[in-house]
């Protein structure tokens, strides 16, 4: 983590007073998520109800937003996003004949450093990037299903209201016509904590994955 935060230290030093350009836009991803040790605590809202899993697979992720860069004639920049991001995690317990899913909602703010490689200007900039993410969490929702019998419990209060972890990505910006650029990523997050409101037992944390594709149009902002 402190590598993190100075690697991103000397990557904001870096912007200085260079030939500068920002770009503010739209962004959208989809991918897959899931919830680490899931599996073991599936059931919230009512412990009667709490039953291991036997087997786990990802959830449907999505997020949609808007996204901000800022780069310099370095090859430094800066990123932040805006996103409204679903989340979760779902499996089934097959000698119960139970199947039960796990749907999160954020409202996330990632903010990024980023390398973008070759000159500054260029049409086709390659990029990676790390930074913290933060993600404020707007409802939880647990469904259940047993012999076709469904059922959905809001589960918002079991969950800690703020969920933080590290993002990372690699990609390029593709300028399509002046002041105007297409951007396109791959990137991973990693939760740092639990997100349980209470882990009562010292039982293994649950945390958010997400392995999502983003694109999105930026449009040139300022000078």
């Amino acid at each position: 983590m402190k590598k993190l935060l100075l690697g991103m230290a000397v990557g904001l030093v870096s912007l200085g007073s260079q030939a500068q350009s920002n770009s503010l836009g739209i962004n959208g991803g989809y991918g897959k998520s899931a919830i680490k040790n899931y599996e073991s605590h599936a059931g919230f809202g009512n412990a009667n109800t709490r039953v291991a899993l036997t087997n786990t697979e990802f959830m449907p992720h999505g997020d949609i937003g808007i996204s901000y860069i800022h780069s310099t004639q370095t090859n430094f920049g800066f990123g932040a996003d805006v996103k409204y991001s679903w989340e979760g995690a779902r499996g089934e317990n097959k000698a119960l004949g139970l199947e039960r899913s796990l749907s999160i909602q954020y409202l996330r703010v990632p903010v990024k450093v980023m390398y973008f490689f070759g000159k500054y200007g260029q049409r086709v900039r390659p990029k990676v990037y790390v930074g913290p993410s933060v993600g404020f969490m707007l409802g939880a929702e647990e469904k259940t299903t047993v012999n076709n019998q469904k059922t959905e419990v809001d589960v918002k209060n079991d969950f800690n209201g703020v969920d933080v972890g590290v993002i990372g990505g690699a990609g390029i910006n593709y300028r399509i016509v002046r002041n105007t650029w297409f951007t396109a990523d791959v990137n991973y997050y990693d939760s740092f904590r639990d997100i349980r409101e209470q882990n009562s037992g010292g039982t293994p944390r649950l945390s958010n994955n997400t392995l999502a594709l983003n694109v999105g149009i930026n449009w040139g902002i300022g000078k």
